[in-house]
């Protein structure tokens, strides 16, 4: 490979890695300390709706379960879609409080309304929102939609850090690397090219060790 190129080459690498030790690590990196693991906690509900949607025209829309759980401040709306069958941990809470017998009856029941006093024995309701988007909610700390997304932030932070530290490297390495090649084809005549990854490392490396 020719001198021209392989500085060309070399700056195109370095672009990258500017790219994502500047860029993409850090946005990354924010993105993952933006979500949100801290619930919402309200202590009065005064009202659970729920109804049974399998008529509405388009197919997407059919089969789910809706619930508006009012609050002393707002009103959290979500869906179950029944064939997930995740809809069974709030049926669970409601048996576990005698509001219903079995699951046959709930829905024959449907649409159905519990007000304050039968909500009584709820105590916190703890819900977190991700961008709008309704992610976890628990009744008495029993988790009936969702998790808390602390090993999704966790991952997310994680790969943050790596991606910048990576970026941080090749900025680093590639024009280390590139000088010591252009500097020993200068004095010794040996070839230039543009090493793959590993190859750059171990390069790197017997920098250190030579004597």
């Amino acid at each position: 490979m020719s001198k021209s190129n392989f500085i060309l080459y070399t700056l195109a690498y370095v672009g990258i890695a500017a790219l994502l030790a500047f860029i993409g690590g850090p946005d990354i990196l924010n993105g993952g300390r933006e979500i949100n693991t801290k619930p919402e906690v309200f202590n009065k509900v005064k009202r659970i709706d729920l109804k049974y949607n399998n008529l509405d025209i388009h197919p997407l829309m059919r089969n789910r379960l809706n619930l508006d759980i009012v609050t002393n401040k707002k009103t959290v709306h979500f869906q179950y879609y029944i064939p997930d069958e995740k809809y069974k941990t709030l049926l669970g809470v409601l048996k576990k409080e005698s509001l219903i017998k079995n699951e046959e009856e709930f829905f024959n029941s449907l649409p159905v309304s519990f007000n304050k006093v039968e909500l009584s024995f709820i105590n916190t309701l703890e819900v977190i929102y991700s961008k709008e988007k309704l992610v976890y909610i628990a009744i008495n700390k029993e988790t009936i939609l969702g998790s808390i997304p602390n090993i999704k932030k966790g991952i997310i932070i994680c790969l943050g850090y790596f991606i910048t530290i990576l970026g941080w490297f090749g900025l680093l390495l590639l024009p280390i690397g590139a000088y010591f090649q252009i500097k020993d084809n200068e004095e010794n005549g040996t070839t230039i090219y543009v090493p793959n990854r590993l190859e750059g490392i171990k390069s790197f490396f017997k920098i250190f060790t030579k004597q």
